[in-house]
């Protein structure tokens, strides 16, 4: 009598492949500890060359784990939060006008003279 089991076969459990895939993050998660520098430049939105610059200048921190370089997630999200808080933009309490706001009058009188300036 056969209850339709294969009595021969090995336990389902998952196997190394599959317990590395759950284990490991992708790139995209965000729980992701140490990113790769192309990750990170990806992350930023810029090059890989504009973000090993970064880490050069010591404006983005890195660790090396063996040889490999990395950058803590951290390390990005501190960065972009550093540019956000420098970047504020100014408010101003006069109304915005669409006219045009040249750098001295000398240039606006020009242009209203139909001048290049």
């Amino acid at each position: 009598m056969t209850d339709g089991s294969n009595s021969s076969s090995k336990p389902t459990q998952p196997g190394i492949r599959a317990a590395v895939r759950e284990t490991v993050p992708k790139c995209g998660d965000t729980d992701q500890v140490l990113l790769t520098v192309s990750q990170a430049a990806a992350r930023l939105g810029v090059s890989r060359a504009t973000t090993y610059r970064l880490i050069q200048r010591g404006d983005l921190d890195a660790v090396h784990v063996g040889k490999a370089l990395r950058v803590p997630a951290k390390a990005v999200n501190d960065y972009v939060d550093r540019l956000v808080e420098s970047e504020k933009p100014v408010v101003s309490d006069q109304p915005h006008t669409m006219r045009p706001v040249y750098r001295d009058e000398a240039s606006a009188s020009a242009r209203a003279a139909g001048k290049r300036g």
